[in-house]
């Protein structure tokens, strides 16, 4: 059981490390979770993503059936 947990955080070590950060943001325009990596510009400013929420509040159950049909495609 420890292995596993020795190996789980090498994966996050990985996973939010400054090299690796850095490529999904430059590569693949994801956001990253660390405060020392350039964000690109062309990103959606975080402060718009909360008009999201009240729409989202009144599709709710629309959203989560999507969710379960495209959950059960890719299975």
């Amino acid at each position: 059981m420890q292995r596993i947990k020795d190996n789980a955080q090498k994966f996050i070590d990985f996973t939010i490390s400054k090299d690796a950060q850095q490529f999904l943001s430059s590569t693949m325009y994801r956001r990253s979770v660390r405060q020392d990596i350039n964000q690109l510009t062309a990103l959606t400013d975080l402060a718009d993503y909360q008009n999201l929420v009240p729409w989202s509040k009144f599709r709710q159950e629309e959203i989560l059936q999507l969710w379960d049909i495209s959950t059960k495609i890719n299975k």
